[in-house]
């Protein structure tokens, strides 16, 4: 069984604040960790990194770093790799860059960064809404799935050829797969069922 993701990943060149969050976290919630990724560079490794993108719980993004704002680029990575995350900004977030992170489904919230103390606490209520978040997504993505597969396994085996065709090219068509992608899930599929 897969473990569940236990990793807050903290991308901050702020290291005194990276310290109080952790303290504050790890007495908080047990079993959690909080990982500094200090730079952009350092995010793009983690963002190559299959076995830590599965380990993430959340990412806090800090706005700017070392003076060059990050966030929108870093932002659409996460939301790519479906990691829930929050943004924090120093200063106040134009509406524009409000409307930009709100488009990210996975973006939980934006805070200003003003007391540190009062970020540390949202942080712990971010943690439960992403955990929250995360099982919404795997929910969504196991019932997508099984209505893709069950209708992939309907069209290969169905009482009418014509039919099953019609099925796997409508759901192939409205799940965006292409017949390659179909056929291998359900080669997929048949030998889980077969083994």
């Amino acid at each position: 069984m897969k473990k569940p993701p236990n990793q807050v990943f903290v991308i901050d060149d702020d290291q005194a604040f990276f310290n109080l969050l952790n303290r504050v976290v790890t007495k908080e919630i047990s079993g959690i960790e909080l990982v500094q990724l200090p730079d952009f560079a350092a995010f793009l490794n983690f963002c190559e990194d299959e076995q830590a993108t599965q380990s993430a719980l959340l990412a806090v993004v800090d706005k700017m770093i070392g003076g060059t704002d990050i966030s929108i680029d870093t932002s659409s990575r996460l939301n790519t790799l479906k990691i829930p995350h929050i943004v924090l900004s120093s200063n106040q977030v134009s509406a524009e860059d409000f409307k930009t992170f709100k488009k990210h489904k996975h973006c939980l919230n934006l805070f200003l960064k003003e007391n540190m103390q009062s970020i540390a606490f949202q942080l712990i209520k971010s943690i439960d809404n992403a955990k929250q978040h995360l099982l919404q997504i795997n929910a969504i993505e196991n019932a997508r799935l099984t209505s893709i597969a069950q209708g992939l396994i309907m069209g290969k085996s169905g009482l009418c050829q014509e039919e099953g065709a019609l099925k796997l090219k409508s759901i192939c068509d409205s799940e965006n797969l292409t017949l390659k992608e179909a056929a291998a899930l359900i080669i997929r599929l048949h030998e889980a069922v077969n083994s």
